[in-house]
């Protein structure tokens, strides 16, 4: 769907429906009776409903635009294959009489849901539009001189539907709050090159870097031993299937309880009752399974030392987005630039970056087990870099900004100019360089 500078009334459907899951306030437990943990879940987290303050204006300075990036908010499952595949399990071992008393009351749980969540997945859940509409209101309360009469906005995002609706629910709550705002909103093809870098909208990317970021890279398969040889598959069969060897006869033992864990992940951000599945794992079960998804993503997207891992280097394209745009909003008058993308592509660019805590180079399996923390990238994930300027300052000189990953400051490798800011001189001087060698790299690879 092409939105190229189509009008707002356009794009802002009529308001749906955004009331959050029901949930109770019972903690959620394990098996063994532990609470469980926003550790285990990553990516998978719905956004955090508690977020700090925003950082007051340095003595001296006023705020004067923001440059945005956002993954989507809450959404059902990424893969269709996800759902039929513990479907497609718990129904053939339920006909042919392969299910524990246990499993039985898990087929009849999945079954109660199943018909509501199949044929959606990847789709934004209504809580995924809250999550969305409450980071814009806070960035409108926060920031109200960046919005309203005489103010403009720059809107990108990639043209998936999920990214889309969190777009337009992200915009009808500043529109609410400040409704003469201006928008400038496109959704085209041209804008993937950099808002998904990764995607063949890229034209840098090659199908050995799809080969790489799939089940087929060459890291996949020495990976997968080394996952088995951490979790009991045995063991967690034992408490759904009756005849354990039957069941590894005929199924795939390792990946349903890899799905069963990412379809327990997801359900409470969906509208559907919430049965629960956590009881099916013990803590230490769960640890190592959120181990799993942090571990795939640095070798996809992070620094690993080999020259077929390009998803950082191809990230190039976003970063030179942000210094580009940042001079060109400065300039024309644009107060704030939105991108509405995913969460593979802000893990790539802090990896490019390197930020802390992205920045390993890590070739030892056993050391990229629990290398990095993706719990920092939940629906909803954001960066907004915000920036001030001299109040005495007849032009741009001067600006400073803080970096801001879901509204908390983050830490950047480049000295403070005062604490939790850093001179955009300063950004510009380390990351223009890095970004053009990059893509200088990207070049001679054609």
């Amino acid at each position: 769907m092409n939105l190229r500078r189509i009008a707002l009334a356009a794009v802002l459907i009529a308001a749906v429906s955004c009331q959050q899951t029901s949930q109770t306030n019972d903690p959620v437990l394990t098996r063994d009776g532990i609470e469980v943990s926003r550790s285990y879940g990553g990516i998978h987290n719905p956004y955090p409903t508690v977020v700090p303050d925003a950082p007051a204006a340095p003595k001296g300075y006023e705020v004067c635009y923001i440059s945005h990036y956002g993954r989507h908010g809450s959404r059902f499952i990424h893969l269709e294959s996800q759902y039929s595949s513990i479907y497609n399990t718990l129904k053939d071992a339920h006909d042919e009489g392969l299910l524990s008393e246990e499993g039985e009351g898990v087929y009849e749980r999945f079954m109660q849901v199943y018909p509501d969540l199949k044929g959606r997945s990847g789709e934004l859940t209504p809580l995924g539009q809250v999550q969305h509409r409450q980071i814009a209101h806070r960035m409108v309360k926060n920031y109200p001189s960046l919005f309203g009469k005489s103010r403009k906005i720059q809107v990108r995002t990639t043209n998936l539907e999920r990214t889309m609706l969190s777009m337009n629910a992200f915009l009808n709550e500043v529109k609410v709050m400040k409704p003469a705002t201006e928008m400038e909103i496109d959704g085209s093809r041209t804008e993937m090159n950099y808002l998904n870098a990764h995607s063949w909208d890229n034209p840098y990317m090659n199908n050995e870097d799809m080969t790489w970021r799939s089940r087929d890279g060459e890291w996949s398969a020495p990976f997968t031993e080394f996952v088995k040889s951490r979790i009991d598959i045995r063991g967690f069969a034992s408490r759904v299937f009756n005849d354990v060897d039957k069941a590894d006869a005929q199924f795939d033992l390792y990946e349903f309880e890899r799905q069963m864990f990412f379809f327990s992940l997801h359900l409470p951000g969906c509208p559907v009752p919430q049965v629960g599945f956590f009881d099916l794992f013990n803590e230490a079960e769960l640890i190592e399974l959120g181990k799993i998804e942090p571990a795939e993503f640095y070798y996809m997207k992070g620094l690993y030392p080999s020259p077929k891992a390009r998803a950082a280097i191809l990230s190039e394209s976003l970063l030179h987005d942000f210094l580009d745009k940042t001079e060109q909003d400065l300039a024309d008058g644009v107060s704030v630039r939105l991108r509405f993308g995913h969460d593979g592509c802000m893990v790539a660019l802090f990896a490019l970056m390197e930020c802390p805590g992205w920045d390993q180079v890590e070739n030892d399996i056993e050391k990229i087990w629990g290398l990095w923390n993706t719990e920092e990238i939940p629906m909803g994930a954001n960066i907004q870099m915000v920036f001030y300027r001299p109040k005495a300052a007849k032009d741009n000189d001067g600006l400073i900004f803080t970096y801001l990953l879901n509204e908390k400051p983050m830490a950047l490798p480049l000295d403070e100019v005062t604490t939790g800011f850093y001179s955009w001189n300063d950004f510009q001087a380390k990351y223009r360089p890095m970004a053009d060698e990059a893509k200088k790299v990207l070049d001679e690879a054609i």
